[in-house]
């Protein structure tokens, strides 16, 4: 099976007797920069302006590799359930990224 690219999976078909009999590329959810399979929660790395949230499960592939996966959310959209959102802020008197509750 040939490389996806960015923002895709692969899925494979095999027959009884561990051949692929199909392979296919999917596209991942909006937010995500790469992911493991279709959905939110299923998101490798995040966008540009998204960030990984949590890990939400790992998937074995046949070399024994495993990657874990989770939830890109919005840097600009408040959690209220219960967490504390921060974003980014720029500091134009040093140039440094700050982050600030907000």
């Amino acid at each position: 099976m040939t490389n996806c690219g960015p923002g895709k999976y692969g899925a494979a078909t095999f027959s009884a007797r561990g051949f692929v009999q199909s392979a296919e590329c999917y596209s991942c959810d909006n937010s995500c920069a790469e992911c493991v399979g279709s959905g939110t929660g299923q998101c490798t790395s995040c966008k540009a302006g998204f960030y990984l949230e949590r890990w939400t499960g790992t998937k074995t592939f046949g070399a024994g590799d495993m990657v874990k996966y989770g939830t890109c959310k919005s840097k600009t959209v408040y959690a209220l359930n219960g967490g504390v959102f921060t974003r980014d802020v720029w500091a134009p008197n040093d140039g440094k990224a700050q982050n600030s509750n907000v």
